[in-house]
């Protein structure tokens, strides 16, 4: 199944490169999550595309986050979605993030609303874009009636292609 995965994503970037603007990109990222009694790294993979000019929506198809018990796997939950507004300069572009990220299952429901801001950075005409970014979260749990708050820092780095 992994396997399969891979192909699919290597795939879809080969055929990306072939065309002169995008359909959409790609990013892959490594980061790390500051919670009270939950900091973890993480790797994740996500899909940008382009609403309007500046305006990129972010969804990630994939998280791969390293507790300190045990490993969580996400796949395919298009979750978070951000919106990512980017400030162009010369040699690189600051962007303000907004999005939200919810689940649910059995007795459980997530809910975070997420603020932050980044910078990619530009590598002459190259497609690839290295980026920095930090977000803020509040994030909202309830168990079973239980309902529960909580902040999150995240710090973030990777590549994009676009």
């Amino acid at each position: 199944m992994l396997k399969k995965i891979l192909l699919l994503g290597l795939a879809l970037i080969s055929l990306s490169f072939g065309y002169k603007r995008l359909i959409f990109g790609l990013e892959a990222g490594a980061g790390y999550v500051i919670k009270s009694n939950d900091n973890h790294p993480y790797i994740d993979g996500s899909a940008i595309f382009n609403i309007k000019n500046n305006l990129y929506a972010r969804l990630e198809f994939t998280r791969v986050a390293f507790h300190s018990n045990n490993t969580h796997i996400f796949l395919g939950t298009l979750s978070p979605v951000d919106l990512l507004l980017f400030f162009p300069q010369e040699t690189f572009n600051p962007y303000a993030i907004a999005g939200l990220k919810f689940s649910t299952a059995t007795n459980l429901t997530d809910l975070n609303l997420r603020i932050g801001a980044g910078v990619e950075f530009k590598l002459n005409q190259a497609k690839l874009f290295p980026y920095v970014e930090g977000v803020l979260e509040l994030y909202t749990q309830n168990i079973s009636g239980n309902t529960g708050t909580d902040n999150i820092v995240t710090a973030k780095g990777g590549i994009r292609i676009k």
